[in-house]
């Protein structure tokens, strides 16, 4: 720190200023400033404010909210304080009005800027209001609408806290483009790395906005900018898009397709909606029809027989055009494009349209509806149009509600409009069931149809016979059988039949002793319903347990001998 002598006489009296010669913007420095007398002493007569004026190289006295402080109190012929000053300049002299109306200055003196703490973009027609707590841009950008993909200005300043800027400054910068929502729009920038300040960074928006902004930030520091807004508007037009359900205008695409995603199927009988969109080379819509207008563009289907196309319905600004087309016939890929009539090379993208017919009915039919234990099925999912015509290359989706497994599914239809599911049923002591979902969802058509299986209790286990073979003495043959654990059992039996297939006996289980997990034996002592004893040889055994429904819960057999 510098002492600045100023010595000016005013009737035997001035003031002395003590401040360095150089500070930055964000240093308070502290100052002095003394009331002296022609010998140099301190006058310690004089007491009270002394007032404070910043005063620039060229003579103007700045306003108060560049600097701090306005005044100070002065005692026996002293003041002293903190001055902290938010413009950089050089050649600044303080000015002091002491107590008794004595005027002084201090010495020139030159404030740098601080460090390095924001950065600004300024776009032609913007500039820098430095040297304040609430400084920033200033001015409005001119022009303030370009058309898309046209080169934009944004000149990058590096600032200190308080927006004065510092040149030699350099930088590594990000760029963004933002959309007026504020999320992410394409752009495209060119901004050399690293970046110095004055330096242009050139964008070019893809996307037609109402509000373009950029926001750039530094690599290395947690500062960015975000500018002023623009309007970004189409240029001229260059395109034809084609635009089927299912897709959608993608303006500013860098995949030159211009659209996202793809075409629903069409169905035969039902209107399909397609619409032509003019856009400039980036895909934005003009608004401007000419020179496509709505008259001139076409649509061409290949192959055309039985294809309806409607004329075209523009909207009010010729964008989009609006076509409907209808099917008579069904077909794997119809090729659609939209054609300018008076110029046949400013064609659309090509549009491959599947066609299908309209599913009507969806059903399952399985192979059989009561399967044993540890098993599998066939299940048949039929899928057809009006008047029965099958449906094939459909999808199916389909569902297991319950036990066992879907083994493996064909889920796409064949010729003959038939997928196919392969069930397992799990290996079981009671009477289970499952349900067999399977639904086709398609454009505005959704069938299903749910399937019951019941998986019934077979194993030769729960179904006992002894002695084997049946002979005389004893002459008395047990049937030991297993009630299943199950509700709703309304009755069970044993059935003898011969090796022909004749019934020769058959056994009921009383009600009272159908009890859900105990056994029963019911005996037989060799004779028929009519009376007479059976002949020697090999027999079957069957035994059946039916629910309330008659539906099966449980089938066992067993093979034994009669020897008399």
């Amino acid at each position: 720190m510098s002492t600045l002598p100023i010595w000016i006489l005013l009737q035997a009296v001035a003031l002395r200023f003590t401040l360095p010669s150089t500070f930055s913007t964000v240093t308070p420095v502290p100052f002095t400033v003394e009331a002296v007398q022609a010998d140099s002493t301190v006058d310690t007569t004089l007491s009270g404010v002394l007032s404070l004026q910043l005063i620039t190289a060229q003579g103007q006295r700045l306003l108060s909210q560049y600097y701090t402080p306005l005044s100070v109190l002065m005692q026996q012929g002293v003041a002293q304080g903190t001055l902290q000053v938010y413009r950089a300049d050089t050649g600044y002299v303080l000015e002091a009005t002491a107590p008794g109306g004595l005027v002084d200055t201090s010495a020139s003196f030159s404030v740098s800027p601080g460090p390095y703490d924001r950065m600004v973009l300024l776009l032609p027609g913007e500039s820098l209001d430095a040297g304040y707590p609430g400084g920033g841009r200033i001015g409005a950008p001119v022009p303030t609408i370009y058309a898309a993909d046209t080169t934009i200005p944004y000149r990058v300043l590096y600032v200190d806290p308080y927006w004065n800027p510092i040149p030699g400054q350099t930088d590594t910068l990000s760029a963004q483009g933002l959309n007026s929502a504020g999320t992410g729009s394409l752009a495209r920038f060119q901004l050399n790395v690293p970046v110095s300040h004055g330096d242009t960074l050139w964008a070019r928006a893809r996307v037609a906005d109402s509000a373009f902004r950029v926001v750039v930030r530094s690599v290395r520091l947690a500062v960015q900018d975000t500018s002023s807004p623009l309007q970004i508007i189409p240029s001229t037009a260059a395109r034809l898009v084609l635009i089927a359900p299912g897709m959608q205008l993608f303006p500013g695409d860098t995949t030159g397709n211009g659209y996202s995603g793809s075409p629903a199927p069409a169905y035969v009988g039902i209107t399909h909606p397609l619409d032509v969109y003019l856009t400039d080379s980036l895909f934005n819509p003009v608004l401007n029809p000419s020179p496509y207008g709505a008259d001139t563009v076409e649509l061409r289907v290949a192959p055309s027989q039985g294809v309806q196309i409607s004329a075209p319905q523009p909207v009010q600004s010729g964008n989009p055009l609006a076509f409907t087309v209808d099917f008579s016939q069904p077909g794997p890929a119809f090729q659609i494009m939209a054609v300018d009539r008076n110029d046949t090379t400013f064609l659309s993208n090509p549009l491959t349209l599947p066609v299908y017919l309209r599913p009507e009915s969806l059903w399952i039919q399985p192979q059989r509806d009561t399967l044993p234990p540890a098993s599998w099925d066939t299940l048949f999912i039929h899928l057809q149009a009006a008047g029965g015509l099958p449906i094939p290359g459909a999808q199916i989706q389909v569902q297991l509600q319950g036990p066992g497994t879907l083994l493996g599914i064909q889920t796409v239809t064949d010729s003959q409009g038939i997928a196919r599911a392969y069930y397992g049923a799990p290996y079981t002591l009671q009477p289970l069931t499952a349900q067999v979902v399977a639904q086709f969802t398609s454009g505005p058509y959704t069938l299903s149809d749910t399937h019951v299986l019941y998986i019934a209790v077979t194993t030769d286990s729960l179904f006992l016979i002894y002695p084997n073979p049946l002979t005389s003495p004893p002459g008395l043959l047990h049937f030991r059988v297993y009630i299943p654990l199950a509700s709703g059992i309304r009755d069970a039996q044993v059935q003898v039949f011969d090796m022909v297939g004749n019934l020769v006996w058959e056994g009921t289980v009383p009600a009272s002793a159908l009890v859900p997990g105990s056994y029963y034996d019911l005996t037989w002592n060799g004779f028929k319903k009519s009376g007479h004893r059976i002949a020697q040889g090999p027999y079957v055994a069957v035994y059946r347990v039916f629910g309330q429904s008659g539906d099966l819960i449980l089938a066992a057999k067993q093979y034994f001998g009669v020897v008399w």
